[in-house]
């Protein structure tokens, strides 16, 4: 194995390494026995010393080796410098850099050395699964898997107020992840749980009663107690780097899902939800649900360590810690009544939000009007009953139910302590000893930990519970009607039209019938030849914005057609489409950042963009070039120019 992997990789083989550590800490033992305790809990006779010795030193010469000097063949090394040097894939490591993420030090003294990374664009990829694109493609097969389900099995998860649907796409998506980290801080709790049981026995090993038995006995359990808590944070980071990449895809494949739901909703669908709305979705709402699968191992863990704890207990202090059951039943009822009612108040206080965020957004966007006609006070008047008056009291509600919540599980560890102790001397007459004393003090802790815990976990519950209710009531919403679009793709014929309309007429909402119906544009028959440039020309309000809209598809078509027997068409015969509404998104930054937009910067796009926009003339007009700031929502510039 030693001799292949120095043809195969750069990183040190994991089955090397924890064979040389093993063979290290065993030799070490032996020699120790042998040499101290004159041949009496020997296997092999005194004469092996000096063999062991010698493996002793040849073993510890080998890790040496393994872990600071090893380094594979020239070719490898060239590979992966490449391959780190073009933004390539990271160079394997071993598990000790895995665990303990000394992989990061050569780039961290890099930047260190530099004072900034040298080539930002072209990082090595780290060594973790995070695409936004994949994540989203997952949780949509995932969401329109559990649709067809609820459709075959003839259920609605709207009318009973359920997420069900949601959780089980998001679960289905990326619960393999969550699981593996839930596993890996399962492992660090249950280590954590058992230390104390270490220390009883280790304790112990000083009395009277076990005196014959070898210091090495007391020296193995405090390595013991060394070796749990260094697993336990091992596992315990790993948990995070696990868990964070799961929380991560989770919130961007819903935030994109939830994006991409936004462009596609009808105009009935619309007038229901805001942008203020959304964006509160997306801030508030998916940032809920990333914090509750990145903290769910406690729902998991906190019980499984809390049955160990309590378990320990009861052999440390016998049927005295029955005491502290029942002070922990006393407190169960009361904090149940409590959740309820906090339930409650954060469901309310999440409509305040939106009200909130609704009202800011339209007094942001008619503040010239509001300046003009001297509304100030009465928006604000509005807005002070709004954010004080509902939302504020609300929430000062809510955080006195969350105080008290946390103040009576806080109480509990105190009062389970208390009566064991008052319990087991009590009940078995026998002194407190160190033995006793100290490993109960720590399982207390360890309980208090855990209790403290049940508080959080009631509070993400019930806040993801809100948050998934509000999300999958928008993925219901009603959408666009794309049975009439037609994408062709770029066809070869350049005398068919680019885009063509056929009997449409187009409608702000869909209705069962359409006698009645408020019509947007009627009668349509559009043709746009292959190569050619047209314009839409027209008096205000005539149409022009709606008619673009309707050959994007995002307006509801019908047909033109009084016997119905002709359907309406919309033909797209290209590959992609640029739209340019009439209110450009500028951000408040430099004429350069707005231009390229968080892309990778590319000299020769960016000089295309400047003359295509023609905008060349206007940089050398301003002072700064195109590091001229813009100034909010492009206020700077002049209409043409954004």
């Amino acid at each position: 194995m030693q001799f292949l992997q120095y043809y195969k990789t750069p990183a040190i083989s994991t089955s090397n390494a924890f064979y040389n550590i093993s063979q290290f800490f065993f030799y070490s033992f032996r020699v120790y026995q042998n040499k101290y305790h004159k041949n009496k809990y020997s296997v092999l006779p005194k004469d092996y010393l000096n063999l062991e010795i010698f493996l002793l030193i040849a073993t510890f010469l080998n890790l040496i080796y393994e872990l600071f000097i090893y380094v594979p063949i020239e070719k490898l090394q060239v590979y992966w410098e490449n391959s780190k040097a073009t933004g390539g894939d990271y160079p394997p490591f071993n598990i000790f850099q895995a665990v303990t993420f000394t992989w990061m030090n050569p780039f961290v003294s890099e930047v260190y050395e530099n004072g900034k990374v040298v080539d930002p664009y072209n990082m090595p990829v780290p060594p973790c699964h995070l695409d936004a694109r994949k994540a989203n493609e997952s949780l949509k097969k995932s969401w329109a898997s559990q649709l067809w389900k609820r459709d075959l099995n003839n259920s609605s998860a709207i009318k009973t107020k359920q997420p069900t649907i949601l959780f089980l796409s998001l679960w289905k998506s990326f619960g393999w992840t969550i699981t593996i980290a839930i596993m890996y801080e399962c492992v660090a709790d249950v280590l954590n749980s058992v230390q104390p049981m270490v220390l009883q026995h280790f304790l112990r090993s000083f009395s009277k009663e076990e005196s014959d038995l070898p210091i090495l006995n007391s020296f193995f359990l405090a390595v013991a107690m060394f070796i749990f808590t260094i697993l336990a944070t091992i596992f315990h980071n790993q948990f995070f780097i696990i868990i964070f990449e799961g929380g991560l895809s989770i919130r961007s494949s819903l935030m994109t899902i939830v994006y991409q739901k936004s462009l596609s909703l009808s105009q009935g669908s619309r007038d229901k939800k805001t942008t203020g709305d959304i964006l509160n979705m997306i801030s508030v709402d998916v940032l809920n649900i990333q914090r509750f699968f990145e903290n769910s191992q406690s729902i998991i863990g906190v019980p499984l360590s809390f049955v160990i704890v309590m378990y320990t207990l009861y052999n440390l202090l016998g049927t005295a810690m029955l005491g502290g059951l029942v002070a922990m039943a006393i407190m169960i009822p009361v904090n149940s009544r409590l959740s309820s009612i906090t339930s409650k108040l954060y469901d309310k206080n999440m409509k305040y939000k939106d009200m909130r965020s609704k009202l800011m957004t339209e007094l942001l966007n008619s503040i010239k009007s509001i300046k003009l006609y001297a509304w100030e006070q009465p928006m604000l008047s509005k807005l002070k009953h709004v954010r004080n008056d509902l939302e504020l009291r609300n929430y000062l509600t809510l955080s006195i139910y969350n105080n008290v919540i946390f103040f009576c599980w806080t109480l509990v560890p105190l009062f389970v302590s208390i009566s064991s102790f008052i319990a087991y001397s009590k009940l078995t007459g026998k002194p407190l000893t160190a033995e006793i004393i100290f490993p109960a003090l720590a399982l207390f802790d360890m309980l208090g930990e855990f209790i403290y815990a049940i508080p959080d976990i009631i509070t993400e519950i019930i806040e993801t519970k809100v948050s998934l209710n509000r999300l999958q009531e928008f993925l219901f919403f009603e959408e666009n009607d794309d049975t009439f679009l037609f994408k062709e793709g770029k066809s070869k014929d350049s005398s068919l039209p680019i885009v063509e309309i056929q009997n449409s007429s187009f409608i702000w909402t869909v209705k069962n019938t359409t006698v009645g119906v408020k019509y947007a544009l009627k009668n349509i028959n559009f043709k746009v030849a292959n190569d050619s440039l047209t314009c839409i020309v027209g008096r205000v309000a005539s149409g022009k914005t709606t008619l673009l809209k309707a050959i994007l598809g995002s307006m509801t078509a019908i047909s033109s057609d009084e016997t119905g027997v002709k359907q309406p068409r919309i033909i797209h015969r290209f590959d992609s489409v640029a739209y340019c509404p009439q209110q450009p998104w500028i951000m408040n930054a430099s004429i350069k950042e707005n231009i390229v937009f968080g892309y990778r910067f590319d000299e020769k796009i960016y000089q295309a963009t400047l003359k295509a926009c023609q905008l060349a003339r206007d940089l050398e007009i301003w002072a700064d070039g195109d590091g001229t700031i813009v100034g909010e929502r492009g206020i700077s510039l002049s209409g043409g120019q954004r």
